[in-house]
């Protein structure tokens, strides 16, 4: 199909249809809105072109990262000022993946969740809704951040992306560590070769939290080359000593064979003394006794 210039709904549309999610129910399950979308005024057009074609392919049950290649190759010519443009994410929600957005986010839902899910995941009203909620834009950004950090292998840092879900929230989410480019970049390396770290959501976690103490404000901006990488590095190895004294004590603990600590007990003297206790020497007793 031949690139379109991008649709938008105007102000008024978007308004209406978040004002009208519970009365649209019948729309959102099945019939759509291709009628309130073709009144005169209802669609815009940006002067950036797209590709409408992959939209229609999304599909659900294939996982995001098929749905973000889709997405990706539909809308690549689109820049990041854009993409943050509520009407352009509700306009497509509304017409090419609405189907998409319906299997992915509510179609299984309890009817008691069905509005807020819909409002949630066909709109962009926030900085956060489009990013991290929206349907369609949150597999943008994710690509766009993938494309940003590895051009010349967008496949490889897109599937590191959508590996774990703190990948996703350290690269794409997080506003400063994980989003400058030599940090990002240096992260999904080490997902890539690093089975421990991308193993277990808490191994990341642990890194980027030793990353927001080590590598904040000006030190972050300062890496580049040799020196972000050895800064992931170094966050790992300390990430995996963490881990492995953790694993080592509770061991220590719990393991077969091992003994464990005794527990404290407390005395039941009522006196005041250094210790507690109801025998004879330095204990509690019943009340005050000298030391010789």
């Amino acid at each position: 199909m031949n690139p379109i210039k991008i649709p938008y709904v105007s102000l008024n549309t978007e308004q209406t249809l978040w004002r009208d999610v519970a009365t649209n129910k019948l729309r959102y399950a099945s019939s759509g809105f291709e009628d309130i979308l073709a009144v005169p005024g209802a669609t815009l057009h940006m002067d950036q072109k797209y590709d409408p074609a992959p939209l229609t392919q999304l599909d659900a049950e294939k996982g995001d990262l098929h749905n973000a290649q889709l997405v990706w190759r539909a809308l690549k010519g689109l820049t990041p000022a854009l993409a943050r443009e509520n009407r352009l994410w509700t306009r497509l929600c509304h017409s090419e993946a609405l189907p998409y957005s319906r299997d992915r986010w509510w179609k299984k839902a309890a009817a008691s969740d069905a509005e807020s899910l819909t409002q949630l995941h066909c709109f962009a009203r926030t900085r956060n809704q489009c990013r991290d909620d929206n349907a369609v834009a949150r597999l943008w950004w994710t690509a766009f951040a993938a494309y940003r950090l590895h051009p010349s292998d967008f496949e490889g840092a897109l599937a590191a992306l959508f590996n774990k879900a703190d990948t996703r929230a350290a690269i794409v989410e997080r506003p400063w560590t994980g989003a400058r480019l030599q940090i990002g970049r240096e992260i999904i390396r080490a997902l890539q070769n690093d089975e421990w770290l991308s193993g277990k959501d808490e191994n990341l976690r642990e890194v980027m939290k030793g990353l927001n103490v080590s590598a904040a404000g000006v030190a972050i901006e300062a890496c580049v080359g040799n020196d972000a990488e050895a800064l992931i590095l170094d966050a790992v190895a300390h990430a995996k000593a963490g881990s492995a004294t953790r694993i080592a004590v509770k061991e220590g603990g719990q393991g077969k064979g091992k003994v464990r600590p005794k527990k404290r007990v407390k005395g039941r003297g009522k006196g005041k003394g250094k210790g507690k206790g109801k025998g004879k020497g330095k204990g509690k007793g019943k009340g005050k006794r000298k030391i010789s």
